[in-house]
């Protein structure tokens, strides 16, 4: 009895041993593309399907890291800043490598035109600008009569073309948030 009490005491005192072991074994993911001089814990891969359409970049894989505080991505051989305080270590503009944000239908499109033709009223509508209020009111009277526009047509076109960011205007980037948020994960605490 007194053997089987020992054989059973040593047979937990092993096993425990056994788990304390195999956490020392544990393996850090693989990082595809490391960013040099980070620690390894404190970076990781990410991809478009994590995020979804809030993805945005124009690539689908890359790195995500945190050192300091600073915030990075590196895909393609490139680390870029995702922070200001990555930046100043003069790492590659991030703008780079975004995709534009898409805008999605229109809220009111005069059904009448084509496309085509209110992009074209949007930016001749846009070129109207000036620092005399008769000369923009006088262009855009000769846009309507034109286009045998009605005012209230001409305002639905140029409210399509803000809000579908149509030339001239430059349509915006998509956010870093999502991107920013998981790499602030990886920052030690």
């Amino acid at each position: 009895m007194l053997f089987a009490s020992v054989r059973h005491r040593a047979s937990i005192i092993f096993g425990l041993g056994g788990l304390l072991l195999s956490g020392c074994n544990k393996q850090t993911p693989t990082i595809a593309e490391p960013v040099e001089g980070i620690p390894l814990t404190q970076q990781r891969t990410i991809d478009r399907n994590e995020l979804g359409y809030k993805w945005p970049f124009d690539g689908g894989t890359g790195t995500i890291a945190c050192d300091g505080g600073a915030l990075f991505f590196r895909t393609g051989g490139t680390t870029y800043a995702l922070s200001r305080g990555a930046g100043t270590r003069g790492y590659a503009d991030i703008d780079a490598i975004r995709r534009t944000q898409g805008s999605g239908p229109p809220s009111d499109p005069v059904a009448r035109l084509t496309q085509d033709e209110r992009l074209k009223i949007f930016a001749q509508s846009s070129s109207c600008n000036s620092d005399s209020p008769g000369t923009v009111s006088e262009c855009k009277a000769r846009i309507r009569a034109r286009g045998g526009l009605s005012e209230s047509e001409l305002t639905r076109i140029e409210v399509e073309g803000a809000e579908r960011f149509w030339p001239p205007l430059k349509p915006p980037l998509m956010g870093l948030e999502a991107v920013n948020d998981a790499a602030r994960q990886l920052c030690p605490h």
